[in-house]
Parts: C-alpha cells; structure tokens; sequence
C-alpha cells in the first residue's frame, strides 16, 4: 500500500512539473505586411481571386503567430 501511495505521489508531481514546464513561444509579433498571395504551383506570379478549396500561399512578413486566415464570401444583393 505504501509504494502505491509513493508511486502516485511521484506521478503527481512529475505531471506537475510536465505542464508547469511548457513555456509559450510567442515572440514579439511584429506587424502584418501581406507582400504577396500565389497559388502552390505558380508562386512568382500574385492572384487576386481564387477558387474554392484552392490552395495558396500568403508571402510577406509577421506571419509567426497566424494560425488562420479567414475571407468572408462577398455577395452583391443590389440585384
């Protein structure tokens, strides 16, 4: 009974010191400059549309800590 008590208390505190150890990497996040938006298999030359599921690739600089970019759809209801 003893050494399940010492094991669960060492389980304890290593699983204490497991999450008090992660530390968040979040730089100094610097200002988002958008230089260029391409598509995976032209990627010198920028679009300005692109289709539904197609891939693309965001190029310009303090892009470190997006995780998503969302685009709202665009309806035109004058019609």
């Amino acid at each position: 009974m003893k050494t399940l008590k010492y094991t669960l208390l060492v389980l304890a505190i290593l699983g204490c010191g497991a999450f008090s150890s992660c530390s968040d990497d979040d730089e100094a996040i610097a200002p988002l400059s958008v230089a260029k938006v391409s598509t995976v298999t032209d990627r010198k030359e920028a679009i300005d549309k692109a289709n539904l599921a197609q891939y693309i690739i965001v190029q310009g600089t303090g892009l470190n800590a997006v995780t998503s970019i969302l685009d709202f759809y665009r309806f035109d209801l004058t019609d």
